[in-house]
């Protein structure tokens, strides 16, 4: 037991220390200052408290190490204070000049697009809206494709509102026809060309127009007498069609709707005919030089289309025909025109043809 509290050791520092009982090794305090018989608090077993100094060495607390911390330096407010006033008045300067620049863009482009639209959009004598004047423009397949003459015959016909809601109305009408006779009041030159509906019709059953609409989107163009609207087929291909403004009315033009030729396409091909024959076409410039044509020194060479289902064709024109100067230079791209085409007189290749005659720009005739 007291080899038990030797071991223990009460500490004479503070007031109470640990103590284990040597007969059931319970914990328990005891005061520091208290010597002799004790009673365990758990199993009431008598102990002694022996008392015995434990010398402890002084403990010696040395301070931190501290790096000393390096003073702030002072700023030189009144430095500080002039550079941030001169960088203050350069931005400022910079960017008043930057406003100043970009207010004068700003006016200049109002000032054009006031400009143009006032242009465009004048209005008439009668304060109806006058719809901008413009070439017909199409691709080959657009079934109809006309630009303006040169000339006199190029001024421009100032078409209202109201002409054109009933040029849009007659392209309808004509559209929804369910037989060829009812196209005699709706088709311009009507004596003239009735009989070419009944031919025509006669070789391809004739059928009505499926169409979605006529789009009335402020994009009808207008050249002299004709207006040209955009038609949307079944199909979702558009079609142009031209509405001539008469004292009779608007007349459709019906020619330039189908694509009139005075033989059809495919017929003139397939029969190789010598005849010169009115067609309707696209033509763009080419290098295609083979078989009678084959020398380029002497020929011009077009590349002839129709539409995507027809054949193409190559035209050739001899190098020193008055003709080229109405035709695309090389990069002008396709235009359109009515003309006269032919067979050579000893046929080699079935897409090899002669341009004799080029009748008119564009596919609307009197345009």
């Amino acid at each position: 037991m007291n080899e038990q509290n030797a071991r223990t050791g009460l500490s004479s520092r503070g007031e109470w220390a640990p103590f284990m009982c040597p007969a059931c090794r319970g914990l328990f305090r005891a005061p520091t200052d208290r010597e002799g018989k004790v009673e365990c608090p758990l199993c009431d077993t008598p102990s002694l408290l022996p008392h015995r100094e434990v010398k402890e060495e002084p403990r010696v607390i040395e301070p931190l190490e501290r790096t000393p911390r390096a003073r702030p330096k002072e700023e030189d407010w009144d430095s500080r204070k002039q550079n941030t006033e001169e960088n203050n008045s350069g931005s400022g300067g910079l960017l008043l000049a930057s406003f100043f620049i970009f207010s004068i863009l700003v006016a200049v482009g109002i000032f054009f697009i006031l400009q143009n639209r006032g242009a465009s959009k004048a209005p008439s004598p009668s304060g109806e809206k006058v719809f901008k004047a413009e070439k017909f423009q199409g691709k080959p397949s657009d079934g109809i494709t006309a630009s303006a003459q040169s000339g006199s015959s190029n001024k421009l016909l100032q078409v209202n509102s109201a002409d054109l809601e009933n040029a849009r109305e007659a392209a309808r009408n004509f559209l929804s026809c369910e037989k060829i006779e009812d196209f005699a009041p709706l088709i311009r030159d009507a004596d003239r060309v009735m009989p070419l509906v009944t031919a025509y019709y006669a070789q391809k059953p004739f059928e009505p127009e499926k169409f979605r609409r006529i789009n009335d989107d402020g994009t009808a163009q207008v050249a002299k007498r004709f207006t040209s609207f955009d038609v949307i087929l079944e199909n979702y291909i558009t079609k142009p069609i031209a509405v001539e403004i008469t004292d009779k009315g608007p007349l459709v033009d019906w020619e330039s709707w189908v694509g009139y030729c005075e033989i059809p396409w495919e017929t003139f091909v397939d029969e190789r005919i010598k005849k010169p024959t009115v067609v309707r076409l696209t033509a763009s410039r080419a290098f295609y030089f083979n078989f009678e044509f084959r020398d380029d020194s002497k020929w011009l060479c077009y590349q002839l289309e129709r539409s995507a289902d027809d054949p193409v064709l190559f035209g050739y024109l001899p190098i020193d025909s008055p003709l080229k100067e109405q035709l695309p230079r090389i990069g002008a791209g396709r235009q359109t025109f009515v003309a006269k085409i032919r067979y050579p007189d000893n046929v080699v290749a079935k897409n090899q043809v002669l341009i004799t005659d080029l009748i008119q720009s564009g596919w609307v005739l009197g345009l």
